[in-house]
């Protein structure tokens, strides 16, 4: 179910030009705050522009911004937890501690921290998310190397003469992938979630631009007049999350070895 909804807003967001059934900034100043109705499904704003296109023309901001926070997160994250749990040693001991330090800081925090640094746009926003969901892909992966490094295929890979760099690649990789590929795939919930509440703030994305988050925000004093503007793109986010974190448990529940007598 999780991937049957993530695969129907994916797909939307894609074809938001087909789908859309006016020009996102299009206005007419002579409809501003209309109900939903058949004209407008989900009415209109301040400004007389169709609620139902903005929804699906931000949806390809804020998922593309959650895909590619969570790709930054895979890279990083995925190649320090990799060298950290095959060398061990002092570098892995000052890779665990910087870990540990930034795990105790919440997501939105560090990336409130990155973007009031280098300044609000779609692209910080891109990568203050990414960096701050990199300390999660490290534990987990240097989780499942420690584990893996001692194993016999690993033993005889090294007696037959093969790099370190062919070990990490061709032995330790292929074996964390599908860890790497289940926690992507419930990170890119939080990264979605993180960029909305950033653009909420008036960090994330900037106009002419929007996305959910600066939606919901747009209509957050408006809450008593015109509901629908701040309720809508607010459902259509919980749902997104929803989404992919329903299909990340079921991928979870996949691959987990524990569960493979009970299946």
């Amino acid at each position: 179910m999780g991937a049957l909804v993530v695969a129907g807003i994916v797909l939307s967001a894609i074809l938001a030009a087909m789908l859309s059934p006016y020009p996102p900034a299009a206005q007419d100043l002579l409809r501003p705050y209309e109900r939903p109705s058949r004209a407008h499904l989900f009415g209109t704003d301040g400004f007389g522009r169709d609620v139902l296109s903005r929804v699906l023309w931000g949806g390809r901001v804020s998922l593309l911004i959650g895909l590619a926070a969570v790709a930054i997160a895979v890279a990083l994250g995925g190649s320090l937890g990799l060298l950290s749990g095959y060398r061990g040693g002092a570098f892995d001991r000052c890779t665990s501690m910087v870990v540990e330090i930034l795990m105790a800081f919440p997501l939105i925090l560090l990336a409130i921290f990155i973007v009031g640094v280098f300044g609000p746009s779609s692209i910080n926003t891109m990568i203050a998310i990414g960096a701050g969901s990199v300390p999660s892909f490290v534990r987990v992966v240097r989780a499942e190397v420690l584990g893996l490094r001692e194993r016999d295929f690993i033993e005889a890979a090294r007696a037959l003469g093969a790099s370190d760099r062919r070990i990490v690649i061709r032995h330790l990789l292929p074996n964390v992938l599908a860890s790497l590929v289940v926690l992507a795939t419930l990170r890119i919930g939080t990264a979605i979630l993180a960029e909305s509440s950033l653009s909420f703030l008036g960090l994330g994305v900037q106009i002419p631009d929007s996305s959910w988050g600066s939606m919901v925000a747009e209509g957050r004093n408006l809450i008593q007049r015109a509901p629908w503007l701040a309720l809508i793109p607010g459902i259509v986010i919980m749902v997104t999350v929803l989404a992919f974190n329903l299909m990340g448990d079921s991928l979870r529940d996949a691959v987990d070895p524990h569960d493979a007598g009970r299946a």
